[in-house]
């Protein structure tokens, strides 16, 4: 899967899936990009194939501009490591990311996603998005990604 987003500032971003080649390059862009961050020493293509990880990585020209971990569960998708260079903030990274792995869990058959966030200014960007907070993740949100059907009411006989 890859799709191509025009953003003013950078031209046109590509958001794309994975492959084998990109894990090098991707732990070197954690280190600078998101330091703090204790899943890039996860970024191995066995732990990555063992958790079945997708690993959504927005470019451009072929410069890597912004990642995003989605790790599927039992009953919803598990986001983490969302990160965007600090120069390419602000321009919809970030949310196209997030759509992209929203459109790989409802694909996958998922009703709900999940991600964590560590400061009070992305849980209000992911609350922008429509996430909610989740009680039983700690800094935890969710989003409903596909509504239950409605109630079947019986008719009156």
């Amino acid at each position: 899967m890859s799709i191509e987003v025009e953003r003013e500032e950078l031209g046109y971003v590509t958001i794309r899936q994975h492959g084998s080649g990109d894990y090098e390059a991707l732990k070197r862009f954690y280190v600078v990009n998101l330091p703090t961050n204790p899943f890039r020493s996860f970024i191995t293509e066995d732990a990555i194939f063992k958790q079945r990880a997708i690993i959504f990585i927005a470019e451009n020209d072929g410069e890597k501009v912004g990642s995003l971990f989605y790790t599927p569960g039992e009953d919803h998708a598990y986001l983490h490591s969302l990160v965007v260079k600090k120069e390419c903030r602000g321009q919809g990274i970030a949310a196209e990311m997030l759509k992209a792995a929203q459109e790989q869990a409802e694909a996958d058959g998922f009703a709900e996603i999940t991600i964590e966030a560590r400061n009070d200014d992305l849980i209000r960007y992911y609350e922008s998005l429509g996430f909610r907070c989740n009680p039983n993740i700690e800094k935890g949100l969710v989003k409903d990604i596909i509504s239950p059907p409605p109630p079947i009411s019986s008719p009156r006989i």
